[in-house]
């Protein structure tokens, strides 16, 4: 019987192996990043949520494809690896066959920076996108929507093997919640969305926005005077006209 030491480090680990992670059928946990300080933040969580000794966790390089050091970790336990799969990993495979046993919103929040550290990308404009299977798409959109942040779920054609991949976006308003409840511990993804929080002054109600999907604009009402603005652009520095 495995006891759990802290629920919030053992969500972090079970995202990380959603993300960048698997179940080896050699009874092992892998985990590879080429980022040290995720490699860092998978071995002291492993430690933490187990209280598995940081000596028996391996860490070894290899060459990534693109010319670039990816650390690789391994942590041989068979009481963890049967834990994790009765529990999070059916049949050991990265699939989720109705929900995750998450109840409190720090352990949904670990999940969520660990599986977005790993999988998730933010472009230079600052939209958040992941990319997973279906069933792990679904979850992340219903924990996202639970902390109120707005996301749109689609799907990513490869042309090469004529293939689509579930995927799915954060709104850009939204981008601060994102920064308030989850964040990055990637330094280049949390850097970018500190540079792309879109922010409008107190009296501007963002909820009040109507996109006309005929004309493609936004319209924008002040929540002071009533007064409606309409744009194709983001308006970041509008202000009241009354």
């Amino acid at each position: 019987m495995i006891k759990i030491h802290n629920k919030v480090a053992l969500a972090n680990v079970v995202g990380h192996v959603f993300g960048d992670g698997s179940m080896s059928q050699y009874l092992a946990i892998i985990y590879t990043n080429t980022k040290r300080e995720l490699i860092d933040d998978f071995i002291n969580n492993f430690n933490i949520a187990f209280n598995f000794p940081i000596e028996r966790i391996k860490t070894h390089i290899q060459k990534h494809d693109k010319n670039k050091d990816c650390f690789v970790v391994t942590a041989y336990s068979r009481p963890i690896y049967l834990f994790l799969g009765e529990n999070f990993f059916p049949k050991y495979k990265k699939s989720i066959e109705n929900s995750l046993p998450f109840k409190t919103s720090k352990e949904k929040n670990a999940f969520l920076q660990a599986i977005f550290d790993d999988d998730g990308s933010v472009s230079k404009k600052g939209t958040i996108s992941i990319t997973q299977n279906v069933e792990v798409i679904n979850y992340i959109s219903k924990l996202l929507n639970e902390f109120g942040i707005k996301n749109k779920q689609y799907l990513i054609k490869n042309k090469i093997i004529n293939k689509n991949y579930p995927a799915l976006r954060i709104s850009k308003w939204d981008n601060k919640k994102f920064l308030k409840h989850i964040g990055f511990i990637h330094p280049a993804k949390q850097e970018r969305l500190k540079n792309n929080i879109l922010t409008l002054p107190p009296s501007v109600v963002i909820d009040n926005r109507v996109w006309d999907k005929k004309m493609k604009i936004m319209k924008i009402k002040c929540n002071h005077c009533g007064y409606i603005w309409k744009t194709k652009s983001k308006l970041l520095n509008i202000t009241c006209p009354s």
